[in-house]
């Protein structure tokens, strides 16, 4: 640009120079005439258009030189351009490169997981379907287990219970014959001298009011211990394998009750010891006719037409026993068999509607009323009532007559309003006329805290105040004198319980309360209630390991419980 400058600067002078020869030309040809002016306007005007052009070419030369330069960088510019676009797709090659190897990779390893995880779940499934075909191998043996226990427990529970009668009495094992225990010591001497006829006093040592006969003093006293063998169980040995004044001849496990029968306790069918063989063997004892060493024994007493085992028994109005339902080993059964004094042997009485296992009976006002069970599918919720042993003002639910007054129907059973739904194992009480079932096993495998309340005159069952404790296999008692009633012991979800709790429907907000626990846990027990009304005895059963023969009673003014001779 510079050399540009300089080379414009000299033409210009140049130009200037040869103008002002020019001029000098023209003033020394002036006189020559016009055709001299006219050649120097057209050299001029020559030179003129050749600096013009000279300046021109320069001028075009110095643009083109820029153009060229402009190129040149612009061509750079290009250049580096293309470069690095092309850097840019070799490097999103090798990216995708990778990517494609990554995604690759990547498959195979999810691949890899996904087979790893399809063989674990078919690993889980057969784990499942194995630890299903050991639950349902479980539950199998659980039952079993059950069933066992509730032969042998309850073997133990009656037997504790003949134990606790019998021991009051005395007895050695004499000559291979069953005859009872020594007598007790301590608080069970008092039931000893029940059978003295030189002792005249009560259970709590009072004198006894008049004159009472030993036979009435046995009656009264001994039977609050034997009455509680309902539910409870004997087991079946041979003669000379039995144990010395504590079970018959032929005990029995799971046997179904023990009833005082005229002043007689009865030990009623149950199991063959360790089997599930029912029994029809029937055997008693009179508390009060001890021999002359104050010795009890067992005797035959008329067999049951059916072999039975976990059936209900109930007294009847007029002295009798009624056996309800049960296993004969094959299936539950609804046959019923009656005894009567009168009549001296079992009679097979009216059939109840469906085949009962496992349920519960008790007597209101005369009337026999039996609920809830297992037919062999189901658990029950029904409830039926048999009116031949007794009068009673029924409701109309029942079969009354237009006054109200029940009326005899052509079948001895009818069928009563149901439970809320179906159960086993429960307890049942008659209080106040009202019958209570509470707490037992449900269809559906729950352990219930439910209590019902029947009343036979409406028919209808209500709803009364939940137990704070779930159990099966409870004992109930009746302090109808207080106007309460106890659970007493059982089994939940988890253990065998020791809880007892305590209900008046008179404080009906109160619910149940919680009463002293008992020294053992124990279920498939047998519970009765003293005639004073103020003490319970909870005698035997099962602990959840093995039988116990552990004999507690209660004292409901203290609220204590205290152990006696088992």
């Amino acid at each position: 640009d510079a050399s540009d400058d300089d080379d414009a600067r000299g033409a210009r002078a140049t130009r200037s120079r040869e103008s002002d020869e020019e001029d000098a030309r023209m003033r020394w040809t002036r006189d020559d005439g016009a055709p001299t002016r006219v050649r120097a306007a057209y050299e001029r005007m020559e030179a003129v258009a050749a600096d013009y052009a000279r300046d021109a070419r320069r001028a075009a030369e110095a643009t083109r030189r820029e153009i060229d330069a402009e190129r040149e960088e612009a061509l750079e510019r290009i250049e580096e351009t293309r470069r690095e676009v092309l850097r840019g797709k070799d490097l999103l090659e090798r990216e995708r490169r990778d990517f494609d190897a990554r995604r690759v990779m990547q498959e195979d390893e999810l691949e890899r997981a996904y087979a790893a995880l399809r063989d674990e779940r078919e690993a889980f499934e057969r784990e499942r379907m194995r630890f299903e075909a050991e639950r349902i191998k479980f539950d199998t043996e659980i039952k079993v287990h059950e069933r066992y226990a509730r032969a042998t427990g309850g073997s133990m529970s009656a037997r504790s219970m003949s134990y606790a009668a019998s021991q009051s009495f005395g007895g050695e094992d004499v000559d291979g014959e069953s005859r009872g225990f020594e007598p007790a010591r301590g608080a069970d001497a008092k039931v000893a001298a029940w059978v003295d006829e030189a002792k005249e006093e009560t259970i709590d040592g009072s004198p006894a009011v008049g004159t009472t006969s030993r036979w009435k003093r046995a009656k009264d006293k001994v039977t609050t211990l034997t009455r509680a063998v309902e539910n409870a169980s004997l087991t079946k040995t041979a003669q000379t394998n039995a144990a010395a004044g504590v079970v018959p001849e032929s005990a029995r496990a799971s046997a179904l009750d023990g009833i005082d029968l005229v002043g007689r306790v009865l030990c009623i069918g149950g199991l063959e010891r360790g089997s599930d063989i029912p029994l029809s063997d029937v055997e008693y004892m009179r508390p009060g006719e001890a021999d002359a060493r104050g010795y009890l024994s067992w005797k035959p007493f008329a067999s049951l037409n059916t072999p039975r085992a976990y059936a209900a028994c109930s007294t009847t109005a007029i002295g009798g026993t009624v056996v309800i339902g049960g296993s004969d080993g094959n299936e539950a059964l609804r046959s019923v068999e009656e005894y009567r004094e009168s009549v001296g042997k079992w009679r097979v009485v009216d059939p109840m509607s469906v085949p009962r296992i496992w349920c519960a009976s008790t007597m209101i006002d005369g009337v026999t009323f039996v609920c809830g069970g297992y037919d062999g599918e189901y658990y029950l919720h029904s409830m039926e009532a048999n009116k031949t042993f007794g009068s009673f003002d029924y409701g109309e639910g029942l079969g009354a007559d237009a006054s109200g007054v029940g009326s005899q129907p052509s079948s001895s059973w009818v069928t009563c309003a149901p439970m809320s739904e179906g159960r086993a194992t429960l307890g049942v009480a008659n209080l106040g006329g009202k019958l209570y079932a509470v707490g037992g096993f449900s269809g559906t495998g729950e352990i219930l805290d439910l209590c019902e309340v029947y009343d036979p005159r409406a028919d209808t069952w209500t709803t009364g105040q939940p137990l704070k404790h779930k159990r099966r296999d409870l004992g109930v008692a009746s302090l109808n004198a207080r106007g309460m009633m106890l659970t007493v012991g059982g089994r939940d979800e988890r253990s065998v319980l020791n809880l007892v709790e305590a209900h008046d429907p008179r404080e009906a907000k109160r619910g149940w309360w919680d009463l002293a626990p008992m020294h053992y846990r124990r279920q498939l027990h047998a519970t009765v209630v003293d005639p004073s009304g103020d003490a319970v005895y909870a005698i035997g059963g099962f602990d959840g390991v093995s039988a116990i023969a552990a004999v507690e009673v209660y004292d409901v003014r203290a609220n204590k419980w205290r152990e006696v001779a088992p």
